[in-house]
């Protein structure tokens, strides 16, 4: 595993329908060689009055960075395989996805029939881990499913919402209430 504790990654998605019957104008350029997100502002109609400091670019560089174009197997296989594989090499990790409403958060987790998400192919990795194991070793894994908003915890298999964060010396950091499964080792099929 990288020595690196924390990697920032970015996925940038096309414009939805709604976007595109309005015209709207993607302003994104991805550089995934140098890992750069290039905002340029928008085009404007060419007045007298037009300032050209308004049409500056503006680059933020990040670890990764994924076009819209990308898929999901793509941003799994170079961002979170090596995080998975490491838990199953016993290190605790933590994926964490971030963004506006609308973003893309859903589609990179869970995906679709043609395209699954980081989730479905998380576990798939860990199955498949798992199964090159030896009959005598014995695995018990579970899976909890939560939601942070508006800095409020939810358990999105229960539905139960405001649950806290607890400490304890013999759990180390846990959220109460929250719901666990053992999941049975076998190969996930995307169900919508």
């Amino acid at each position: 595993m990288s020595t690196e504790n924390i990697k920032v990654i970015v996925r940038c998605r096309p414009l939805n329908k709604r976007e595109t019957s309005f015209n709207a104008q993607n302003i994104i350029t991805v550089n995934s060689n140098a890992a750069q997100i290039i905002v340029n502002s928008p085009n404007k109609t060419q007045t007298q009055n037009d300032n050209p400091e308004e049409h500056i670019q503006q680059i933020f560089t990040f670890d990764k960075v994924f076009g819209t174009q990308s898929m999901n197997i793509d941003l799994f296989n170079q961002s979170f395989k090596p995080v998975v594989q490491a838990v199953t090499q016993g290190y605790n990790a933590c994926i964490f996805t971030y963004g506006q409403t609308g973003c893309g958060k859903t589609f990179t987790m869970t995906g679709e029939q043609s395209n699954v998400g980081c989730i479905v192919n998380s576990f798939d990795c860990i199955f498949d881990y798992i199964s090159t194991l030896p009959n005598s070793v014995q695995i018990i894994l579970k899976a909890s499913y939560i939601e942070i908003h508006n800095e409020k915890i939810k358990d999105l298999v229960t539905n139960l919402n405001d649950l806290q964060v607890n400490e304890s010396k013999e759990l180390g950091i846990y959220v109460g209430n929250l719901s666990e499964y053992i999941c049975a080792v076998q190969k996930l099929i995307y169900k919508k």
